[in-house]
């Protein structure tokens, strides 16, 4: 799809050793996809899985700028915990640039 679709997996294992405590492994799975609409409209989607504290975080940002850094954006992030709690928020963002002098 050239530069329109682009895709990112990777792993990352951490581990902790402490002096007075029980070694501690971390591993992060994480998947990124992008799509560019257009040079100006595009769409992102990050979801990240913590297998310590069993936690899958979603976030998707989707953009249609007027210039650069400039323009509306919209965000959804998303995550489900161990617990069975699910914590969700949507965000709105328009920024514009305006030349005083």
């Amino acid at each position: 799809m050239g530069e329109t679709f682009s895709t990112g997996l990777a792993m990352n294992r951490n581990r902790i050793d402490l002096p007075e405590a029980e070694a501690l492994t971390v591993d992060l799975v994480s998947l990124r996809l992008s799509y560019s609409f257009t040079p100006r409209i595009s769409a992102q989607l990050y979801i990240q899985y913590n297998d310590q504290t069993d936690l899958l975080a979603t976030n998707f940002r989707f953009s249609w700028l007027q210039s650069a850094n400039a323009g509306l954006y919209v965000v959804y992030n998303e995550a489900d915990e161990r617990t069975g709690e699910r914590r969700r928020e949507l965000i709105l963002k328009y920024s514009h640039i305006v030349d005083v002098l």
